[in-house]
């Protein structure tokens, strides 16, 4: 009788799953499963047999191993996340907290390292058994129950030898801190490539009879993983260690400056009066290293010696004789048992300063792995990277090997090239084409523009628009209305950043996003390569959707939009950690956010800009989602100066935002003691402000009526029967609410612009200039206010109101109020579609932002952006609303540069992707027969 049959068990293959296995990853070795002979088939498959419900499907890369055997491992979310995110991980041992540090310094040292680690930009990852299970990452409630059983007769140490006994032996579950043998070993199955510990284990002297020899040496030549140590523990035999380290093909290396003598660290020491046989400079050079290691294919193991900080140091000539009377005294204890005897007795000996430099020391590896980690993960990338783009290479020549010959030969030197027509169809289908994993795509920004000091980073979302407009006269609810659906590709900042991109010239835009993995995901890809927006910090997520907006429109509403939905739970899952590190990297000038990010992300945005000297823009979205921008705003703005400088909503969102902000003022009880002194003195000094605005608002609704009888009078006849002759501005009611709500803002953000549609605009702002007497307001101490009537009836409103006394710590000497008339309305009929338009008006206005002229001496400059005076502002509001009205006549949420090419290049890409469909192997003949009645219709219409 087999085993199997004597356990009650019996091997099943399904046949018919294999193939199935085979699709998702090649995995037919694995469609073969025990199970008892009661085993419910509804819980066949590959996702039981790998996966716990509770952990994502994974059947490829370093992670798979543990993450296909649930009952065995348990992995901490943190870890898990990680994983997911192939993010960098430092494993950390235990045996350290069980069998070395003294309770409850134990305890407090796992949360240091663990903290250490993080601070550094790595996840750490505390290894150890825990009540008989292997746990890969632990939580501080987990850490603490390990800590508080060290001594106990259950704890044990951990090594190759010990782990199956630990999780199989009956009696009371067992706990162990692994040795640095035994967190190696687990630290290769989990795909941790890079561990931080304390001393390493090594030959005991006598060694050569006792053959007393650690683990942790054999375990090094087996596995490739970096162990970053302080060196041998002090009282073993570190030549004879060298020396069996060398046999075992392990690369042993030093910290240190390669013109001076590196010794190898004495652990308590930093000599040990045995030179090092290799000397590495950095953390970034140990990372090269390992990953040379890998490339080779060597499969052994790295050592990198870190000597203990020199301030904690306890030195050789006083360590010695300590030494050699701990290893005297304890010289009955054997085994496993000697190296805690001796430490104790070290401890002893020392009076406890031992302790205290092992603390250090241990931080220090912990830094120094994490840095390791980060770098390893970074080269990692950009080898894979450059592997996938050679064989991507590869593969194009041998489908064609004649290609480059025959596009040479056969090219028109006199015919001019299609003038930014974006990537060619076949790249992009290439490059999203079936097996798009996750992760991020390769730098699609022209090489000329990815250094530019000019560079934009938008940030948010990016999904698909779809918009139903009906063509009845009367919208009936709960019932179908006849109409026009379009199906495009949108979000917010995408908008913004696609806006930037096709207006002339193209801004360098860094665009960062996240998408699901699905068809819909692919149409987001293709059509940002389309537009040459660059998918490098666009993040594919393999269990989410990408993002949907479905808006239904009519002619009956005021602003086109009658009702919305919109889906962008992938957006909120973009990490504020990522868009730190995308604005550490690229240094851009100004940072845009909309209103689909999490607020916590929101955050970190805000203050990594902040840090890089950027200019903080954000485009709230929504009226929601704006008080959830205001509310992170309000709190940020007690103890950050101007946390966003530029915010554009509409007149909804902005009293969405107020109702936030006026809940959470910065003299409220509660926030008054944290608010800082200069939000304070602003917030005061615009309550001030507001009590001269009742005279205000009349005259300027007065000089507004004005203008528009001037208007009527100057146009002749023709004119007035224009779109460019209708005159739209708001009501003194609406004009009032706008300007007030906008400078109870201008202590959290310095400039508000208010879109008003077809009223215009209203930008509201403070001014500054370091020397008020060299300002060109005509008179800054008196109030000015013009309005002006400009050809082709553009109408601005222009006020400022000085402040007074001049305060050379803020700068500030007034608020600038600016009302531009909307160009060019549209009548409803003519307008296509409004999605989009609102985030066109501030893409144009970054992009003239962006590209302006250098201020002239004298000119007033305003936070955050220079101050234009009269015709300059003027042009910047008027080219923003002629980009916004462009948007409106079309079905694109953006304007769309040479339109006529790129529908073009859309209609050979989708014909590629028609064509591949119609031969891959499984399409039937029916549906090649469909898609070839389907393709006759399209022609012939």
């Amino acid at each position: 009788m087999s085993l199997l049959r004597a356990s009650g068990l019996q091997w099943h293959v399904r046949i018919s799953q294999i193939s199935q296995f085979v699709q998702r990853g090649r995995l037919a070795s694995r469609a073969k499963r025990y199970h008892s002979d009661n085993a419910d088939s509804s819980s066949w498959g590959l996702e039981n047999a790998l996966c716990s419900p509770t952990l994502p499907l994974i059947h490829k890369g370093v992670h798979a191993f543990v993450l296909g055997r649930p009952g065995l491992f348990t992995i901490s979310d943190e870890v898990l996340e990680a994983m997911k995110d192939r993010t960098p991980i430092v494993g950390l041992e235990t045996a350290i907290y069980t069998h070395g540090f003294p309770k409850p310094n134990n305890y407090d040292l796992a949360l240091e390292m663990e903290a250490t680690v993080k601070d550094h930009g790595a996840t750490p990852a505390t290894i150890g058994i825990l009540n008989g299970r292997i746990m890969i990452g632990m939580t501080p409630e987990q850490l603490r129950e390990l800590a508080e059983s060290a001594g106990s007769e259950n704890t044990h140490k951990i090594s190759r030898r010990d782990l199956a006994y630990h999780i199989a032996a009956s009696g009371p579950l067992l706990n162990g801190g692994t040795t640095i043998a035994g967190t190696i070993l687990l630290s290769k199955l989990a795909g941790i490539r890079v561990i931080a510990t304390g001393g390493l284990g090594g030959v005991h002297k006598g060694g050569e009879n006792s053959l007393d020899i650690s683990a942790d040496l054999t375990e090094l030549s087996r596995n490739t993983v970096a162990v970053v140590t302080s060196g041998m523990k002090s009282f073993l035999d570190i030549p004879r260690t060298l020396e069996f380290l060398e046999t075992q093909g392990v690369f042993v290396s030093t910290f240190g400056k390669k013109t001076e003598r590196v010794d190898i660290p004495g652990f308590f020491s930093r000599e040990s009066g045995y030179i090092s046989p290799y000397t590495i400079e950095s953390p970034e050079e140990a990372a090269r290293v390992l990953l040379a290691n890998d490339r080779i294919g060597l499969h052994s193991g790295n050592l990198f010696f870190n000597p203990i900080p020199k301030e904690y140091e306890i030195p050789k000539s006083e360590m010695d004789p300590i030494i050699a009377a701990a290893v005297e005294d304890s010289s009955s204890v054997t085994g496993k048992d000697n190296t805690p005897a001796v430490l104790a007795e070290i401890v002893k000996r020392t009076e406890g300063r031992s302790i205290e430099a092992n603390r250090r020391l241990v931080l220090d590896n912990a830094k120094i792995g994490a840095q390791m980690a980060v770098e390893f993960s970074r080269l990692l990338k950009e080898f894979k990277a450059r592997q996938k783009e050679y064989q991507s290479t590869q593969l194009k020549g041998k489908k064609n090997p004649n290609s480059e010959t025959k596009s040479s030969s056969n090219q028109n030197p006199q015919s001019p090239a299609r003038e930014n027509a974006g990537p060619d169809s076949d790249s992009i289908i290439e490059e999203t084409n079936g097996a798009f994993g996750t992760g991020a795509m390769k730098d699609t920004l022209p090489a000329e523009e990815r250094n530019s000091s000019n560079t934009i980073l938008v940030v948010g979302g990016v999904g698909i628009d779809v918009v139903g407009k009906s063509t009845a006269q009367e919208v009936q609810l709960r019932a179908s209305n006849p109409g026009v659906v379009t199906y495009s590709v949108g979000g917010v900042a995408k908008n913004i950043a696609a806006t930037l991109r096709q207006l002339d010239p193209p801004a360098p835009v860094r665009f960062l996003s996240a998408i699901g993995k699905d068809m819909n995901g692919i149409s987001v890809l293709q059509e940002l390569q389309r537009l040459g927006i660059s998918t490098k910090d666009v993040t594919v997520k393999k269990d989410s959707r990408t993002a949907c907006y479905a808006a239904i429109n009519s002619d009956e509403v005021e602003g086109g939009l009658s009702a919305a939905i919109a889906d962008m739970d992938v957006i909120k899952s973009i990490q504020g950690k990522d868009i730190a590190a995308a604005i550490e990297s690229y240094k851009p000038k100004i940072v845009c956010f909309d209103g689909n990010l999490d607020t916590a992300a929101m955050k970190e945005l805000c203050i990594a800009a902040k840090e890089q000297g950027a200019l903080v823009v954000c485009e709230p979205t929504s009226a929601p989602k704006s008080k959830q921008i205001a509310s992170m705003l309000a709190d940020l703005g007690l103890e950050l100066e101007y946390p966003i400088d530029i915010i554009s909503p509409n007149l909804d969102e902005l009293d969405g935002i107020l109702e936030v902000v006026n809940s959470k003022l910065p003299t409220s009880k509660e926030n008054s003691e944290r608010t800082k002194p200069q939000v304070q003195e602003s917030f005061q000094r615009n309550q001030t402000i507001l009590k001269s605005l009742k005279n205000i608002i009349p005259r300027a609704n007065d000089l507004i009526q004005s203008a528009r009888s001037k208007l009527a009078l100057d146009i002749d006849a023709q004119a007035r029967g224009s779109n460019s002759a209708q005159f739209n501005a708001p009501s003194e009611i609406q004009l009032a609410k706008c300007i007030t709500k906008s400078i109870e803002l201008l202590h959290l953000t310095p400039t508000v612009i208010t879109k008003l549609g077809r009223k215009g605009v209203v930008i509201v702002r403070t001014v500054q200039h370091p020397n008020p007497a060299e300002a060109s307001t005509r008179s800054c101490y008196s109030l000015q206010q013009e309005i002006q009537v400009r050809p082709k009836g553009n109408v601005v409103l222009d006020f400022f109101l000085p402040i007074e006394p001049y305060n050379p710590v803020n700068r500030i000497i007034g608020i600038h109020i600016f009302w531009a008339h909307a160009v060019n309305v549209l009548e409803p009929h003519a307008v296509v579609s409004s999605n989009g338009a609102g985030d066109t008006f501030l893409g144009a206005f970054l992009h003239s932002l962006l590209n302006k002229e250098a201020q002239a001496p004298g000119d007033i400059i305003a936070s955050p952006w220079t101050y234009l005076q009269d015709e300059q502002v003027a042009m910047l509001a008027h080219k923003a609303q002629l980009a916004a009205i462009q948007t409106l006549k079309s079905h694109e949420s953006h304007p769309v540069r040479n339109k006529n090419a790129q529908e073009s290049q859309k209609r050979r890409q989708e014909e590629k992707i028609w064509a591949k469909i119609k031969g891959t192997c499984w399409a039937s003949k029916e549906m090649v027969d469909s898609l070839d009645r389907l393709g006759g219709k399209a022609d012939s219409s």
